[in-house]
């Protein structure tokens, strides 16, 4: 009680110590997440600026496999060795999802897929690969 009688003798309500205090307080938390949107807009910049020096692209080459062939196709493994010197990031063996007529001995569409630099892709294209264009649905 002793302070809100000298706050009404000085002509200031407890009202407006307590707005005070409060208006405060935002400002302080206002720093702080104003300097932790800084901080992750710093990280975005810099992911981004990793993405930009190391795009990525696909490359493929049919793995050779013939219908009702079981033994004809080059395994991923083994196909990867043509890439020696480029690095890979990822791979898989995919179809080319075109339609084929069933008969016995015609390409079964299967093709070995490399994620690999975007800068390595001339060397990778000397070797017979070519770029898988990615649908962007």
């Amino acid at each position: 009680m002793a302070l809100g009688r000298i706050t009404r003798e000085r002509g200031v309500s407890s009202i407006k110590i307590l707005l005070l205090i409060f208006f405060v307080l935002n400002l302080s938390g206002l720093s702080s997440c104003t300097n932790s949107d800084t901080k992750n807009d710093d990280k975005k910049e810099s992911s981004r600026k990793m993405e930009v020096q190391e795009a990525r692209v696909f490359v493929f080459k049919y793995d050779g496999s013939l219908q009702c062939e079981k033994e004809s196709r080059i395994p991923i493994e083994v196909m990867q060795r043509q890439l020696d010197n480029i690095k890979i990031f990822s791979s898989e063996s995919k179809n080319d999802g075109l339609f084929r007529s069933q008969v016995c001995g015609s390409p079964t569409g299967q093709m070995n897929v490399y994620e690999i630099l975007e800068t390595d892709f001339k060397a990778a294209k000397k070797l017979g690969f070519k770029k898988l264009e990615m649908d962007k649905k």
